[in-house]
């Protein structure tokens, strides 16, 4: 899939295509967590609820209570709308920028997100069988023989409840999305660069208790406290985000660890060599109560909490979790600079166990400063097919072959200024782009503000080694 990008924040343009493992670099301010977020804004705002049901939901929707059965071919009439839906889905999601960054609606004003989905066709052979209820009463049901592609939607005839067709139409745009379109757009999770404050005062962040709060505030001002009818009406017209979405919703997600700790998720179920890696990196494990999220150190029975532990316990809790207990194949993993508070040692082993979810089928996508985990994909990369010499030369099994990545899979950008000139008036200027850099599978991935800033300290130090040499002579 693939995500344009004009006029957002620092960025003047720029294209991403996400590959099974994504990163992008770039100094500070350039436009590295805006693409971020709002690549996870639409990715989210998508998969929670759709911002218009597909026509096809629509016109089925319509015309139900005329035919009562309506069927739908999943393949034949869904895929080739596909770039007209997901385009009108972008034009949608547009209005929605200033939600997704907590921030005014006249910084947006030319700003612009294109979606383009990957062309696949989905599997959609299993058998399907599904009611809707409206208390006892069946109101939908959906069914769909094992390898066909026809989905027959039933609205009983015995129904008494009049249906508005708006929301029939977005119960049958749910299975849409369930049998068809979840196998093109990922679910997607993020780790935001405020996850390590997020781990200590998520249990002080409640926003919903924070907007009733405020909205009965302001009718006690306006003495309608004894309205319902008011107080809904205030609560709505005085909403808007105090954080961006991806903070709001990592704090959600860590006010919901005892809940979410109650299931495995799919990698973690198939993939127990991962979870192993992790408590490696933290160097013990999370345990969620009633009484809230505790850490335990390795060998010790001593129970911590977020406050008490370490940075990097506290930077890594929410992907933890969602490691242990949500992720499964084709989930799509971002992580906003994943080094934050990690000595070099543990963001190697990082970027390995990334690696490993990569091969396991979920795509990572990544915004960093640090030269080690480029580093270190680069040895996995360059490396592959060479981890028996590898790990001989070093004299211990550190790689695995699960750990090595083929290079077509992976794509690095860099936030950057260039010229450009307008084809029609010949004018040259400056803008600021996400460029896309080659990445060889002899030599890997380069970036060159790194090599250049390494370049720089390794000349002034060779500066001083021959100062002391001529110091003492």
């Amino acid at each position: 899939m693939k995500f344009r990008i004009e006029n957002l924040g620092r960025l003047d343009q720029a294209e991403i295509e996400v590959a099974d493992l994504t990163v992008i670099c770039g100094e500070n301010n350039s436009g590295k967590t805006y693409a971020t977020y709002a690549l996870y804004g639409f990715l989210r705002m998508w998969a929670q609820s759709p911002m218009s049901p597909h026509p096809v939901a629509l016109s089925t929707a319509h015309a139900l209570p005329q035919t009562g059965v309506q069927r739908v071919d999943l393949i034949k009439d869904l895929l080739p709308t596909a770039k007209a839906y997901f385009d009108e889905m972008s034009k949608l999601y547009n209005s929605q920028l200033p939600k997704v960054f907590a921030s005014r609606e006249d910084y947006f004003t030319d700003s612009l997100i294109h979606f383009t989905p990957d062309e696949v066709i989905p599997d959609v052979s299993p058998e399907y069988n599904h009611a809707v209820k409206i208390g006892s009463a069946t109101a939908l049901i959906f069914s769909k023989e094992k390898g066909s592609t026809l989905l027959e939607i039933t609205r009983p005839s015995g129904l008494q409840k009049s249906i508005p067709v708006y929301a029939v139409a977005k119960i049958i745009d749910d299975v849409f999305r369930q049998l068809v379109w979840s196998q093109i757009v990922p679910e997607v999770h993020i780790s935001s660069t405020e996850r390590t404050g997020a781990a200590v005062f998520h249990r002080s962040l409640n926003f919903a208790r924070d907007k009733a709060m405020s909205a009965l505030t302001q009718m006690e001002a306006n003495r309608q406290q004894h309205d319902p009818e008011a107080f809904v009406t205030q609560l709505f017209l005085d909403y808007r985000a105090d954080y961006p979405l991806p903070v709001e919703d990592n704090v959600k997600l860590l006010g919901n660890l005892e809940q979410i700790s109650k299931s495995t998720g799919k990698i973690a179920a198939s993939h127990p060599e991962i979870l192993k890696a992790f408590d490696v990196i933290v160097g013990g494990s999370y345990k969620s109560t009633k009484e809230g999220v505790y850490y335990v150190p390795k060998g010790s029975k001593n129970k911590l909490t977020m406050s008490e532990s370490s940075s990097v316990v506290r930077s890594l809790l929410d992907f933890g979790f969602y490691l242990r207990h949500i992720l499964k194949p084709g989930d799509l993993l971002i992580m906003d600079e994943p080094e934050m508070s990690l000595h070099p040692v543990n963001q190697r082993l990082l970027t390995r166990l990334l690696a490993r979810l990569v091969n396991a089928g979920v795509k990572v996508f990544l915004t960093t400063h640090s030269d080690y985990i480029l580093r270190e994909f680069n040895t996995l990369i360059v490396g592959k097919g060479h981890r028996e010499q590898i790990n001989s030369a070093l004299g211990k099994e550190i790689y695995h072959e699960e750990n090595f990545l083929d290079s077509d899979r992976v794509r690095l950008y860099t936030a950057t200024d260039e010229k450009q000139t307008d084809p029609g008036t010949g004018k040259k200027s400056v803008v600021h782009i996400l460029r896309q850099e080659e990445i060889d599978a002899d030599e890997g991935m380069k970036v060159g503000s790194f090599d250049d800033e390494i370049d720089a300290m390794n000349r002034v130090q060779d500066i001083l080694i021959q100062l002391k040499e001529e110091e003492s002579a």
